[in-house]
């Protein structure tokens, strides 16, 4: 669907559930549950706990529970794929084609 077909659906047939940290905001009726995003449109950018509600595998959002963060748990990154913030490794041609130097030498097997 088109952004403004989506807009015209959520106006007719969305009751709103919350808002995010990011400022998505989540709808749901009675058979669906989606997200109006406030950028781009990249499922990275929702938060774990909504990405629970919207995936059903939690019915209560997270507006009406406490989300019980662990220390070690980081904020979550958008994709960076096909930016110039994207993971490439050792080796890449991007980061000039040559990987580390072995310390084993390769002997070919001879029968």
């Amino acid at each position: 669907m088109s952004r403004l077909t989506t807009r015209l659906y959520t106006a007719f047939f969305g009751r709103r559930v919350g808002t995010d940290s990011v400022g998505n905001r989540y709808f749901q009726n009675k058979r669906h549950r989606w997200v109006l995003y406030t950028k781009l449109a990249e499922p990275s950018y929702v938060t774990p706990e909504w990405h629970g509600w919207l995936h059903r595998i939690t019915d209560v959002p997270p507006t009406e529970s406490a989300a019980v963060h662990k220390r070690w748990e980081r904020a979550p990154q958008p994709n960076f794929t096909g930016t110039p913030k994207a993971y490439l490794p050792a080796g890449h041609l991007l980061k000039g084609g040559a990987h580390a130097q072995t310390s084993a030498q390769y002997e070919p097997w001879v029968p």
